[in-house]
């Protein structure tokens, strides 16, 4: 155990507010914000997280002394890029109920002990997800450029009612109404919102 609580990863945030998005919206939760991605998507709002070498170095013990909620969002940047079965496992044997937001571009080391996956296909990976990953709900970005097309037919039919249109915010009104035409002529899609942004939160 005491090699697991030393390893260490790139974080650029660990904080604790309310789930902003998805099924679990409205829920407190505690974010680690581990840095690095193998996309670069022109909409994305944590840009400072792509470059490891900002990030400051936090074994998994110092992660769990900042952990306050038993929700617990593992986030990024691409958390997947990194080896995360010693932070799984010190999460788990904290008893927490585990979630990651993932670009679904590669598989989740330790996968087993996460009880929540959602999976945002990107257009810079031409909305492939990972043969190997496991997801329970689905969130694409909606700009000018999204074509619902993107989602596949296996995709609607399996996560009908957890596939979530969520608008680029760089153009809000325009995505927001783009995403209530795509929701209205599609039932099995839902529009979704950044709820932790209309507060003013993080």
């Amino acid at each position: 155990m005491s090699t697991i609580l030393s390893t260490t990863y790139p974080v650029m945030e660990v904080f604790t507010s309310i789930q902003g998005e998805g099924f679990h919206l409205g829920k407190q939760a505690s974010f680690i914000r581990l840095a690095g991605c193998n996309l670069r998507c022109p909409f994305c709002d944590t840009k400072e997280s792509w470059d490891m070498s900002t990030a400051k170095k936090m074994s998994v013990r110092d992660i769990l002394d900042n952990i306050q909620a038993e929700h617990v969002v593992i986030t990024g940047g691409e958390p997947t890029i990194h080896n995360l079965s010693p932070l799984l496992c010190a999460l788990s044997d904290s008893h927490k109920y585990i979630a990651i937001e993932t670009n679904g571009t590669s598989s989740i080391s330790g996968s087993h002990l996460i009880q929540w996956v959602t999976a945002s296909p990107k257009a810079e990976a031409n909305y492939k997800i990972h043969q190997d990953l496991r997801a329970d709900e689905f969130k694409y970005v909606v700009n000018d450029d999204f074509d619902i097309g993107v989602v596949p037919t296996c995709v609607r039919r399996q996560y009908a009612g957890r596939i979530w249109l969520q608008p680029d915010s760089t153009d809000m009104q325009y995505n927001w109404n783009k995403c209530m035409a795509l929701a209205l002529a599609n039932p099995w899609a839902r529009v979704g919102v950044q709820l932790h942004k209309l507060m003013g939160v993080r």
